[in-house]
Protein backbone atom coordinates (compact mmCIF):
# COMPACT_ATOMS: atom_id res chain seq x y z
CA UNK A 1 0.00 0.00 0.00
CA UNK A 2 1.20 3.65 -1.18
CA UNK A 3 0.67 6.73 1.13
CA UNK A 4 1.26 10.01 0.12
CA UNK A 5 1.71 12.93 2.76
CA UNK A 6 2.04 16.77 2.28
CA UNK A 7 3.12 19.23 4.98
CA UNK A 8 3.30 22.94 4.13
CA UNK A 9 5.99 24.29 6.91
CA UNK A 10 7.18 28.12 6.58
CA UNK A 11 10.99 28.64 7.21
CA UNK A 12 12.64 32.22 6.86
CA UNK A 13 10.38 33.36 4.66
CA UNK A 14 10.36 30.88 2.42
CA UNK A 15 7.30 28.38 2.03
CA UNK A 16 8.42 24.86 1.98
CA UNK A 17 6.34 21.57 0.82
CA UNK A 18 7.12 18.60 2.47
CA UNK A 19 5.83 15.62 1.24
CA UNK A 20 6.45 11.49 2.36
CA UNK A 21 5.71 8.83 0.75
CA UNK A 22 5.54 5.07 1.76
CA UNK A 23 6.43 2.66 -0.54
CA UNK A 24 6.23 -1.03 1.07
CA UNK A 25 6.46 0.08 4.70
CA UNK A 26 9.08 2.49 4.32
CA UNK A 27 8.40 6.25 4.02
CA UNK A 28 10.41 8.41 1.34
CA UNK A 29 10.65 12.41 1.37
CA UNK A 30 11.41 15.23 -0.68
CA UNK A 31 10.95 19.21 -0.52
CA UNK A 32 10.20 21.68 -2.93
CA UNK A 33 10.19 25.31 -2.45
CA UNK A 34 7.14 27.15 -3.21
CA UNK A 35 7.30 30.83 -3.09
CA UNK A 36 8.38 33.38 -0.41
CA UNK A 37 6.41 34.95 1.92
CA UNK A 38 5.32 38.42 3.12
CA UNK A 39 5.57 37.15 6.90
CA UNK A 40 6.99 34.36 9.15
CA UNK A 41 4.87 34.76 12.14
CA UNK A 42 4.09 31.28 11.21
CA UNK A 43 7.06 29.49 13.68
CA UNK A 44 3.99 28.54 15.63
CA UNK A 45 2.38 26.24 13.12
CA UNK A 46 6.10 25.05 12.46
CA UNK A 47 6.48 24.28 16.13
CA UNK A 48 2.69 22.60 16.78
CA UNK A 49 3.80 20.40 13.37
CA UNK A 50 7.40 19.25 14.86
CA UNK A 51 5.41 18.67 18.15
CA UNK A 52 2.53 16.42 16.76
CA UNK A 53 5.41 14.54 15.23
CA UNK A 54 7.28 13.76 18.51
CA UNK A 55 3.78 12.26 19.66
CA UNK A 56 3.28 9.94 17.12
CA UNK A 57 6.68 8.73 17.26
CA UNK A 58 5.98 7.91 20.98
CA UNK A 59 2.71 5.97 19.40
CA UNK A 60 4.51 4.55 16.91
CA UNK A 61 8.48 3.59 17.48
CA UNK A 62 8.94 1.97 14.41
CA UNK A 63 8.87 5.36 12.68
CA UNK A 64 12.07 6.48 10.27
CA UNK A 65 14.99 7.62 12.32
CA UNK A 66 15.14 10.52 9.64
CA UNK A 67 11.75 11.98 11.07
CA UNK A 68 13.36 12.75 14.30
CA UNK A 69 16.15 14.44 12.85
CA UNK A 70 13.57 16.42 11.33
CA UNK A 71 11.76 16.51 14.37
CA UNK A 72 14.73 18.31 15.98
CA UNK A 73 15.60 20.26 13.06
CA UNK A 74 12.12 21.99 13.08
CA UNK A 75 12.14 22.42 17.01
CA UNK A 76 15.37 24.42 16.35
CA UNK A 77 14.10 26.39 13.41
CA UNK A 78 10.86 27.69 15.54
CA UNK A 79 13.20 28.26 18.50
CA UNK A 80 15.10 30.50 16.06
CA UNK A 81 12.56 31.98 15.15
CA UNK A 82 10.77 32.60 18.58
CA UNK A 83 14.10 33.89 19.25
CA UNK A 84 15.10 36.75 16.90
CA UNK A 85 11.40 38.02 17.11
CA UNK A 86 11.95 38.56 20.87
CA UNK A 87 15.65 40.25 20.10
CA UNK A 88 13.56 42.67 17.75
CA UNK A 89 11.18 43.62 20.34
CA UNK A 90 13.78 44.11 22.85
CA UNK A 91 15.70 46.46 20.24
CA UNK A 92 12.13 47.77 19.61
CA UNK A 93 11.61 48.60 23.21
CA UNK A 94 15.26 49.93 24.22
CA UNK A 95 14.72 52.54 21.11
CA UNK A 96 11.80 53.16 22.33
CA UNK A 97 13.39 53.82 25.15
CA UNK A 98 15.53 56.41 24.28
CA UNK A 99 13.49 57.86 22.40
CA UNK A 100 11.58 59.01 24.96
CA UNK A 101 14.13 59.91 27.32
CA UNK A 102 15.07 62.67 24.37
CA UNK A 103 11.39 63.52 23.99
CA UNK A 104 11.41 64.22 27.71
CA UNK A 105 14.63 65.47 27.95
CA UNK A 106 13.38 68.50 25.46
CA UNK A 107 9.89 68.75 26.52
CA UNK A 108 12.02 69.60 30.10
CA UNK A 109 14.37 72.29 27.91
CA UNK A 110 11.34 73.81 26.61
CA UNK A 111 9.59 74.37 30.26
CA UNK A 112 12.75 75.82 31.94
CA UNK A 113 13.55 78.11 28.91
CA UNK A 114 9.96 79.17 29.31
CA UNK A 115 10.59 79.52 33.11
CA UNK A 116 13.58 81.51 32.75
CA UNK A 117 12.18 84.66 30.53
CA UNK A 118 9.34 84.96 32.82
CA UNK A 119 11.41 84.96 36.00
CA UNK A 120 13.56 87.35 33.77
CA UNK A 121 11.02 89.72 33.12
CA UNK A 122 10.84 89.21 36.71
CA UNK A 123 14.19 90.66 37.66
CA UNK A 124 15.98 87.12 38.04
CA UNK A 125 18.88 86.11 35.88
CA UNK A 126 19.99 83.23 35.51
CA UNK A 127 23.69 81.72 35.91
CA UNK A 128 24.68 79.87 32.41
CA UNK A 129 26.66 77.24 33.94
CA UNK A 130 25.36 77.06 37.86
CA UNK A 131 21.97 77.06 36.63
CA UNK A 132 20.70 78.96 39.30
CA UNK A 133 18.81 82.05 39.55
CA UNK A 134 19.39 86.05 41.33
CA UNK A 135 17.42 88.86 41.88
CA UNK A 136 18.43 92.34 40.41
CA UNK A 137 18.91 93.13 43.82
CA UNK A 138 21.70 90.91 44.63
CA UNK A 139 23.02 90.97 41.32
CA UNK A 140 23.72 94.96 41.56
CA UNK A 141 25.28 94.37 45.04
CA UNK A 142 27.55 91.81 43.78
CA UNK A 143 28.30 94.16 40.31
CA UNK A 144 28.92 97.13 43.02
CA UNK A 145 31.45 94.63 45.58
CA UNK A 146 33.42 93.91 42.54
CA UNK A 147 33.94 97.62 41.60
CA UNK A 148 34.21 98.75 44.70
CA UNK A 149 37.30 96.63 45.51
CA UNK A 150 38.66 97.17 42.10
CA UNK A 151 38.15 101.41 43.00
CA UNK A 152 37.42 101.68 46.46
CA UNK A 153 38.21 105.90 46.49
CA UNK A 154 34.85 105.84 44.27
CA UNK A 155 32.48 104.71 46.72
CA UNK A 156 30.39 107.88 45.89
CA UNK A 157 30.09 107.54 41.95
CA UNK A 158 29.47 103.74 42.81
CA UNK A 159 26.89 104.36 45.32
CA UNK A 160 25.21 106.58 42.41
CA UNK A 161 25.15 104.86 39.45
CA UNK A 162 25.44 101.36 40.79
CA UNK A 163 23.24 101.39 43.90
CA UNK A 164 21.22 104.00 42.64
CA UNK A 165 20.48 105.62 46.05
CA UNK A 166 19.18 108.31 44.35
CA UNK A 167 16.80 106.29 42.32
CA UNK A 168 17.25 108.38 39.09
CA UNK A 169 16.48 107.26 35.87
CA UNK A 170 19.69 107.02 33.26
CA UNK A 171 20.70 106.44 30.19
CA UNK A 172 23.57 104.92 28.31
CA UNK A 173 25.24 108.36 27.61
CA UNK A 174 25.00 109.06 31.61
CA UNK A 175 28.01 106.44 31.98
CA UNK A 176 30.26 107.99 30.24
CA UNK A 177 32.08 109.35 33.84
CA UNK A 178 32.20 105.57 34.64
CA UNK A 179 33.35 103.93 31.72
CA UNK A 180 37.16 103.76 32.43
CA UNK A 181 35.63 101.76 35.90
CA UNK A 182 33.83 99.41 33.68
CA UNK A 183 36.61 98.81 31.20
CA UNK A 184 36.62 94.70 33.42
CA UNK A 185 35.01 93.85 35.81
CA UNK A 186 35.00 90.61 37.32
CA UNK A 187 31.24 89.93 39.03
CA UNK A 188 31.53 86.35 40.26
CA UNK A 189 28.57 83.73 40.38
CA UNK A 190 28.21 83.10 43.93
CA UNK A 191 28.07 79.33 43.24
CA UNK A 192 30.82 78.71 41.05
CA UNK A 193 32.98 81.70 41.67
CA UNK A 194 33.18 82.17 37.86
CA UNK A 195 32.39 85.30 35.85
CA UNK A 196 28.66 85.59 35.71
CA UNK A 197 27.00 85.23 32.49
CA UNK A 198 23.55 85.27 31.70
CA UNK A 199 22.09 83.49 28.17
CA UNK A 200 18.94 86.10 28.02
CA UNK A 201 21.49 89.29 28.60
CA UNK A 202 22.86 90.74 25.33
CA UNK A 203 25.87 92.17 27.35
CA UNK A 204 27.76 91.57 30.12
CA UNK A 205 26.22 92.44 33.54
CA UNK A 206 28.16 95.01 34.59
CA UNK A 207 27.84 96.98 31.23
CA UNK A 208 25.81 100.02 31.25
CA UNK A 209 22.65 98.27 29.56
CA UNK A 210 22.73 95.64 32.17
CA UNK A 211 22.55 97.92 35.35
CA UNK A 212 20.11 99.88 33.59
CA UNK A 213 18.01 97.00 32.99
CA UNK A 214 19.09 96.03 36.31
CA UNK A 215 17.81 99.77 37.87
CA UNK A 216 14.48 99.37 36.27
CA UNK A 217 13.57 95.70 37.41
CA UNK A 218 14.57 96.98 41.29
CA UNK A 219 11.88 99.63 41.08
CA UNK A 220 9.11 97.08 40.13
CA UNK A 221 10.64 94.35 42.97
CA UNK A 222 7.89 95.29 45.30
CA UNK A 223 5.42 93.78 42.82
CA UNK A 224 6.96 89.55 42.76
CA UNK A 225 5.99 86.87 45.12
CA UNK A 226 9.61 86.48 46.49
CA UNK A 227 8.49 83.81 48.39
CA UNK A 228 7.20 81.63 45.47
CA UNK A 229 9.97 82.29 43.43
CA UNK A 230 12.76 81.39 45.59
CA UNK A 231 10.43 78.29 46.83
CA UNK A 232 10.02 77.13 43.11
CA UNK A 233 13.37 77.72 41.56
CA UNK A 234 17.22 77.10 42.37
CA UNK A 235 18.53 80.35 44.19
CA UNK A 236 21.37 81.76 44.38
CA UNK A 237 23.50 81.26 48.15
CA UNK A 238 22.69 84.79 50.08
CA UNK A 239 25.57 86.09 50.38
CA UNK A 240 27.31 86.71 54.10
CA UNK A 241 29.41 89.75 54.23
Amino acid sequence: MTDVVTIIAFLNLVEYTYTFVKICGKYYTYMEVNKKLQYYDNAKMIFEFSRDLAHKRKLNKKKPIYMGKLRQYLYQVAADVSIARLERIAEGREKSTVRLYEARKLRAKRVEDANEKELFHLGYTKDRLSQHYISCVDLLQDIYDALIEKHPGDKELLDRYIKNVDGEVFDEHDFVEMTKHLIYVKVADRLTGLDFKSALMDEAVYKPASIIWLHSKCKKMYKVDKTVVTHENAMAPTKID
